[in-house]
C-alpha cells in the first residue's frame, strides 16, 4: 500500500467489480495538506 496524499493508504482488487479498501492514518491540517502539495513534483 502507498500513502495518498491526505495521509490514507488504499488498495485496490478489480474483478468483476472495483474494490477499494483505507485505513486512516493521520489526520492532517489544510496548512500542512498544502505543503505537502506544494513540495510534490508536478505531474507531466
Amino acid at each position: 500500500m502507498k500513502a495518498r496524499r491526505e495521509g490514507c493508504p488504499d488498495s485496490g482488487r478489480r474483478d468483476s467489480h472495483l474494490w477499494r479498501l483505507a485505513t486512516h492514518v493521520e489526520d492532517v491540517t489544510p496548512e500542512e495538506m498544502k505543503r505537502r502539495m506544494a513540495a510534490m513534483p508536478a505531474k507531466k
